[in-house]
C-alpha cells in the first residue's frame, strides 16, 4: 500500500493518516493510522493544516518530480541538523516533524 500527501480540502471521511499530522508547533494532532471522518477534517482544517499524508492502493504521481527533488534536498538538510543527535528517540520524533514541515512549506508556501 502506497501513501500520497493530498491537500486537506481533497481529504475525504474513510481515508486513513498515513503518517501522523502535526502543527506547526511539532504537536500531534491525528497519529498515523486513524480513519478520517467529516470531524476530524473539520478540526484540521480549524487548526490551519494545509495537507494530509493518506494511505492509498494506487500511488499515481503524488507530486512531480521536480518537487520530490526539492523534497530530497529538504530532508537532506534535516538529516544533517540532527546527524549528532539522531540515535535519540525524541530526536528521530523531531527530525521528522521538520521534515514534514517543511514538506507542507514546499506545497503551500506562506502568503
Amino acid at each position: 500500500m502506497g501513501q500520497k500527501t493530498i491537500p486537506l480540502k481533497d481529504a475525504k471521511p474513510g481515508m486513513i493518516t498515513a503518517e501522523p499530522v502535526n502543527d506547526v508547533s511539532g504537536a500531534t494532532l491525528v497519529r498515523e493510522g486513524v480513519e478520517l471522518n467529516a470531524n476530524w477534517i473539520t478540526r484540521l482544517m480549524a487548526r490551519k493544516i494545509d495537507t494530509v499524508t493518506i494511505m492509498c492502493e494506487d500511488v499515481v504521481e503524488a507530486v512531480s518530480p521536480d518537487m520530490e527533488a526539492k523534497f530530497a534536498e529538504s530532508d537532506a538538510a534535516v538529516d544533517a541538523m540532527f546527524a549528532d543527535v539522531i540515535t535519540s528517540p525524541a530526536m528521530q520524533h523531531i527530525a521528522g516533524a521538520a521534515k514534514r514541515y517543511k514538506r507542507q512549506r514546499l506545497l503551500k508556501p506562506p502568503k
